[in-house]
């Protein structure tokens, strides 16, 4: 009986499966191929190519030695889709390369526990870009990332890293025209040149609002909305010490960089329908950012002299009901240049700060 060999592969192996694996089989035999990208590490498949062409399940015909490639393609939509709340990746994996955020499909939200949410390579191989049409014009806070939804149940396990964070501002431009960065030197400068054209950010940033200590914040690279370590508001708090923590936060952020942000490059949010409880952020460098670096803000304005004043809360530091992020451990980062400071503290309770570099 006379047999020819198949030879399929997948290109990059890395991207997903072709079946069935090589082999050898009868002349005239007719093979069922087909190709699955891999969800888990952010690829779609984008075609056959060798003795076969197009999309995904094909028939080939053994009448003489064959060869077939599943070829395969790094994708945001389907990161964005791996993040998402009907997913079960433990760790979803951006490719390394430039990425960009547009307006068209906006934000990577993260909207699940226990999830690894991480760059293909070191935090300088995998970029994130905000497209200077992201917002269009009007629009608000326009993270580039979010964790967690405002009103739903929060998330907690999730980890953020190797990845770096474009905002694109044109703040530091005069920085630029003068042969300079505004990072720490330019090896270290990842993201490209500010454009010349200010994006949208830019013009709403500083848009008047009725109660101008009460703005909005304006488009930030990672806004945490709604994460905490506990099943219920009611439930007990962790320790009084951010660094002394359970092991597993609400949200970690590590390994990686924030440069050029058009508003903060991190934003911490609180109110009566979303939490911000025990994050920590560490080894990460947040450079360049038009406003300030991380912004921990409470969902409502508290007055110092209210606070300690009696009856105001039997248990402040503690009480649930006081709507502000609470344990947030801040160390061994670099922080250079934010225009409006390293880190702004509005409201919040046991933020602990240690070895960072300014």
């Amino acid at each position: 009986t006379t047999q020819y060999f198949l030879t399929t592969t997948a290109n990059p192996a890395a991207g997903g499966t072709i079946t069935p694996g090589s082999g050898w089989y009868n002349a005239g035999t007719a093979v069922s191929v087909s190709a699955t990208a891999s969800s888990c590490n952010s690829y779609g498949f984008t075609g056959f190519s060798g003795d076969l062409s197009g999309p995904s399940p094909q028939s080939l015909t053994m009448s003489g030695p064959k060869s077939v490639a599943a070829n395969f393609a790094p994708s945001l939509q389907v990161f964005k889709t791996c993040v998402g709340p009907s997913q079960t990746c433990p760790t979803c994996t951006l490719p390394i390369g430039t990425h960009t955020i547009t307006q068209q499909p906006g934000e990577i939200l993260i909207n699940r526990s226990n999830v690894r949410v991480t760059g293909g390579g070191t935090r300088s191989q995998t970029v994130l870009v905000r497209d200077t049409g992201y917002p269009a014009a009007g629009g608000e806070s326009a993270p580039m990332m979010r964790v967690g939804v405002d009103g739903g149940s929060p998330v907690t396990g999730v980890t953020i890293e190797n990845l770096t964070f474009c905002g694109n501002s044109n703040m530091d431009r005069r920085v630029y025209a003068a042969g300079g960065v505004y990072g720490e030197n330019l090896a270290a400068a990842v993201c490209p040149p500010p454009p010349a054209t200010p994006t949208n950010c830019d013009n709403i940033r500083n848009d008047p609002a009725p109660d101008p200590n009460n703005r909005p914040p304006k488009c930030v690279d990672l806004q945490i909305d709604n994460a905490d370590t506990r099943s219920s508001s009611s439930a007990p708090f962790t320790p009084d010490d951010p660094f002394n923590s359970p092991s597993t936060y609400s949200v970690t952020v590590r390994n990686s960089a924030f440069e050029d942000a058009t508003g903060h490059a991190i934003f911490l949010s609180y109110s009566q329908t979303k939490r911000v409880n025990d994050i920590y952020i560490h080894d990460t460098d947040v450079s360049g950012s038009a406003t300030t670096g991380i912004l921990v803000l409470g969902g409502q304005a508290y007055d110092r002299k209210q606070c300690d004043a009696p009856g105001f809360s039997p248990n402040f530091s503690n009480d649930p009901n006081v709507l502000m992020p609470r344990n947030v451990r801040i160390e061994g980062n670099t922080f250079y240049n934010n225009n409006g400071g390293t880190v702004a503290l509005l409201a919040g309770r046991w933020v602990g700060l240690r070895n960072n570099t300014f």
